[in-house]
């Protein structure tokens, strides 16, 4: 008196399909045909639950034990971004986890917090740059003006980070800003003040090659 299901598609959200194991409940009715056990409230929560776990089990090699962290987002880290567009409720928890590839001095992933730690005291955004590979993106002229600033980009070279970009709009109070989309503003209001007359004046320069 048992149903049993060698793969329940239902009991994990998309982005987490790399995820395998065995879910023993005594909660499911016997009764209910396997077509409906996607519309089961049961099932429902328990996909709650198990996706919570999982999230705080990766936190928690996130912290405690980076480099099973770090093994994992190599292997499945493409596939785990996908979940800030189809976990709304986990969102939050999601970004916490996300890993990128920056202009920090070395290779080693770093995650949003620990950008901001690093950001220069007169910094008010996150900066990031997308590519199809690091070297692309070092080669790019829009990380210049940072250089010289001494702000520190992140690296999306990922081909889902274009759609990741436009959900993770900001971070700790903190907007991302993609440098190679218009005009990016270094500074304090009289140092922009002063870049807008020298971009003033260089306009007038050169007005008639404007035309």
């Amino acid at each position: 008196r048992i149903l049993i299901m060698n793969h329940c598609k239902d009991l994990l959200p998309i982005y987490l399909r790399f995820i395998k194991g065995v879910v023993d409940s005594s909660d499911l009715p016997l009764n209910v045909s396997r077509e409906m056990v996607q519309h089961d409230r049961h099932i429902t929560q328990m996909r709650n639950w198990l996706t919570r776990k999982i999230l705080d089990h990766l936190k928690q090699w996130r912290e405690e034990e980076k480099e099973k962290f770090l093994s994992f987002w190599k292997e499945f880290g493409q596939v785990f971004k996908e979940g800030v567009h189809v976990d709304r409720e986990n969102k939050d928890r999601i970004v916490d986890l996300l890993l990128f590839q920056s202009s920090s001095g070395s290779e080693e992933l770093t995650s949003l917090a620990e950008y901001v730690e690093r950001m220069q005291s007169d910094q008010t955004e996150i900066y990031y740059l997308t590519g199809a590979s690091r070297t692309a993106i070092e080669d790019s002229p829009h990380l210049e003006a940072l250089k010289a600033k001494g702000y520190e980009t992140l690296y999306l070279v990922d081909p889902v980070d274009e759609l990741l970009a436009e959900a993770v709009t900001e971070y700790m109070g903190k907007k991302l800003r993609a440098v190679s989309k218009g005009v990016v503003e270094f500074g304090t209001d009289e140092e922009k003040k002063q870049a807008e007359e020298k971009l003033e004046g260089k306009k007038s320069e050169f007005s008639d090659l404007l035309r």
